[in-house]
């Protein structure tokens, strides 16, 4: 019998081989096996094939690209590729693992049926805005500049984790890698923004205007405190915490009360601003200079002369006047109200002139004035005191309107006024004394009404007053560093100065003295006024021990004609 190939006996001993031949499966058998063609002649056995083994379908994962570099809190995304091997073609479930901590990863879809063509999904990972590590190692991204080199040194410190993204299907599984660099975020903080420095005299007060501003989205609730006070002072802030909002500012204000022991030097108080674990700072600056004493200037107003007197004591020593009768550059109409500022400047209610007068100083240097006569905006009918407060902004009793007025500056800026003339609430009489505290609450001596009023701003907000038997036609009011309220009660038949605890009236204390002028109290307690029979006069408390006295009537040297106004720089 003719030798048969070992391809032809296949064919011929089992028919129904033939017959399956054509299918798929027997087909991939006899491809991997035989020479091509079952049944040609020219099949033939081949040794190298026979003896190997069918390959497994089976499918490849693969990750792109193959790192991503995003901040913490945002999403890196990745394509998936599942590459059908050897005819493969179930589905493919797909995970990831090994993200970091807080980090999660979403398939879209989440399941592929590839061909050998590849199918695809994207992956999105979250991540924290913490950007905690897990399972990581420090990496930096290096931005070179122009022209140079990468190598260098690094900026972004970022954190890298090599994840792994996972193809199941059945009991097969294939798997492959990239990499997350993750930039930690910035994280929500505030800072403090102040700086500016302010002189005040032994048992003054300093106030400071700052702001805490939000950073990165900050909006949390800041808790104010101060530290390195200079010896005995004490911190108030207002309001004693703030929350800004997101991306925006909070202001507040600090105000330091310094004592007649406090020694004269310049410190730095700083805000310390507390928000959980988070602490941010600023420093102001406040120099204090010498107490107030007998040997400090003194600076008198006179209506009768129509002048203005600064004096190094009570003793005349150091007798200096400006201004004269008129309207014009130095010259005056009943000078009727003075202040002097830290800068030394001094301002002056000119009542008959219907204006505000500043001056650098007693030379007249720097001479502005304010303000024409009527009812509205810019105007005053007679003018009668002046204020300047911690914030530099400028309040006038302006008399005959019944009103209280606060401005910037001399130009008038900012102009607000609280009050009208009649007998309601938030009407006056006659307004003729006005002082400002260290809260910068605002107290009126209303002539007209014989009582004291206290309003906490220009709005009149919680508007208070005192009268009764205590005060009678009060000419001027005073607060001194322990927040007593003094009044000066010009007309009979109770003249004399008066001194309470607060606006309730408590502990009430008097001084009989012939009608009493604007007063001012030094910080050792000690009361200065003018009096009717042109004199100043000095006493050590509201006892009236220790008087002393200067002046006769007249224009000269130590003489005066209408003292009125006073003030203790």
């Amino acid at each position: 019998m003719m030798r048969q190939p070992l391809s032809r006996l296949f064919c011929i001993a089992k028919k129904e081989i033939r017959v399956l031949c054509s299918l798929a499966p027997l087909a991939l058998f006899f491809t991997a096996f035989l020479t091509p063609g079952c049944g040609s002649g020219s099949n033939t056995y081949n040794p190298a094939l026979i003896s190997g083994t069918l390959p497994a379908a089976s499918f490849n994962v693969a990750v792109a690209p193959p790192s991503v570099t995003v901040t913490a809190g945002q999403a890196a995304t990745y394509t998936v590729t599942v590459m059908a091997v050897n005819g493969f073609s179930g589905a493919v479930n797909l995970s990831v693992s090994g993200l970091p901590a807080g980090a999660t990863g979403a398939f879209s879809p989440a399941s592929v049926t590839p061909t050998e063509g590849g199918a695809t999904s994207t992956l999105t990972v979250n991540t924290s805005g913490s950007g905690a590590r897990s399972r990581t190692r420090a990496t930096r991204s290096v931005r070179p500049a122009a022209g140079a080199s990468s190598k260098g040194r690094a900026e972004n410190p970022g954190t890298t984790t090599t994840f792994t993204v996972t193809g199941a299907s059945d009991s097969l599984a294939s798997s492959g890698t990239a990499d997350i660099v993750v930039i930690p975020a910035a994280m929500p903080s505030f800072m403090i923004t102040a700086g500016a420095s302010k002189t005040v005299q032994a048992g003054q007060s300093a106030s400071y205007n700052f702001t805490v501003t939000s950073v990165n989205g900050f909006a949390g609730a800041v808790s104010l405190s101060a530290t390195n006070l200079p010896a005995g002072a004490t911190a108030s802030f207002s309001p004693t915490s703030v929350t800004p909002t997101a991306n925006g500012t909070a202001s507040a204000t600090l105000t330091i009360q310094t004592s007649v022991s406090t020694p004269a030097a310049t410190t730095m108080p700083t805000i310390v601003g507390t928000s959980g674990a988070l602490t941010k700072q600023a420093a102001e600056t406040l120099n204090v200079t010498t107490v107030v004493s007998s040997g400090s200037p003194i600076y008198v107003s006179e209506i009768g002369n129509n002048r203005i007197v600064r004096m190094n004591d009570i003793t005349g020593a150091g007798w200096t006047t400006f201004g004269s009768l008129g309207s014009g550059v130095g010259q005056f109409n009943m000078p009727s109200g003075i202040f002097v500022a830290p800068d030394n400047r001094i301002y002056i209610a000119d009542t008959q002139n219907n204006r505000i007068v500043r001056i650098d100083d007693i030379t007249g240097a720097g001479w502005t004035t304010f303000g024409v006569p009527g009812n509205g905006v810019d105007q005053f009918r007679e003018p009668f005191d002046i204020r300047v407060d911690s914030q530099n902004r400028i309040y006038i009793a302006d008399r005959d309107n019944g009103r209280v007025v606060r401005i910037n500056d001399m130009t008038g800026a900012g102009w607000v006024s609280f009050g009208s003339l009649g007998s309601g609430t938030g009407q006056f009489g006659i307004i003729s004394g006005i002082f400002v505290d260290s809260a910068n609450r605002i107290y009126i001596a209303d002539t007209g009404h014989s009582q004291i009023a206290r309003i906490d701003d220009m709005t009149g907000a919680n508007l208070i007053t005192l009268g009764g038997a205590l005060i009678d036609s009060p000419l001027s009011v005073f607060v001194d560093s322990s927040n007593r309220i003094y009044s000066s009660n010009y007309f009979s038949p109770r003249e004399r100065v008066v001194r309470v605890d607060d606006m309730s009236g408590a502990n009430p204390a008097f001084f009989n003295v012939l009608a009493p002028g604007r007063l001012f109290v030094d910080a050792l307690g000690k009361i200065y006024l003018p009096i009717a029979d042109n004199k100043i006069i000095r006493i050590d408390d509201i006892t009236g021990a220790g008087l002393v006295s200067l002046g006769t009537t007249g224009s000269g040297t130590n003489q005066f004609r209408g003292p009125f106004g006073l003030f203790v720089r």
